[in-house]
């Protein structure tokens, strides 16, 4: 699958064309401390289509081309892709995603299918226990911890090049501000809708099968 950053205008609006030709989408974000308040700075996205063919994955630089450009009002934008209803947008554990996508840039993310819910969902209708605090650390209030997408992907027998112990911000929560992005930051957000995408296929195939 062909990774392709994209930081300039012309290449954003031919992205945007891409990316808008498909009902689903995988969609995943990168920041520092990602949320709310945490600077939204990467929008990685790729086209899904049923035929499993590759289709580019892009690797949107919001913090050089500007989040009111990525997510303008008018055309071309990205926009258009998380607020509709229509598009699926594929996602794993999409929290933070959407709570940075509207507290900075107003969009409101819709028409999700979250992996990380779905995979919970099928376990427990299969009869397993919902997940349970394993720390004393953590108060009995605390929503306990789901599996990761890598532990997802391994029960798939889904193989990825990222390892959270070797990611990019692992040691730096900066590196995603800093530029220019070194080729594993940008490895690093291409993989995750690469394995998005390849989970969706296989839980999709696996657990809606008749």
């Amino acid at each position: 699958t062909a990774i392709k950053l994209v930081d300039s205008v012309s290449d954003f609006r031919l992205a945007v064309d891409d990316i808008s030709s498909h009902a689903r989408v995988a969609f995943d974000a990168e920041g520092v401390n990602l949320g709310r308040s945490g600077e939204l700075t990467i929008a990685t996205i790729q086209g899904i289509d049923d035929d499993k063919e590759d289709t580019h994955v892009y690797v949107i630089d919001v913090h050089v081309l500007d989040g009111d450009v990525v997510f303008s009002t008018e055309s071309p934008s990205l926009r258009s892709i998380p607020e509709d209803a229509e598009t699926t947008k594929v996602m794993f554990d999409c929290r933070s995603d959407s709570d940075a996508l509207y507290h900075q840039f107003g969009v409101k993310l819709t028409g999700v299918f979250d992996l990380q819910v779905f995979d919970q969902a099928v376990r427990i209708h299969k009869g397993e226990l919902p997940p349970k605090n394993q720390s004393r650390f953590f108060s009995q209030d605390i929503v306990p911890f789901v599996p990761s997408m890598e532990e997802v992907a391994a029960r798939f027998s889904i193989k990825t090049t990222k390892r959270k112990l070797s990611s990019p911000h692992r040691l730096n929560c900066n590196v995603w501000k800093e530029r220019p992005l070194t080729p594993e930051s940008i490895a690093y957000a291409g993989n995750d809708v690469t394995m998005i995408s390849s989970l969706w296929h296989a839980m999709t195939a696996t657990e809606v099968s008749p």
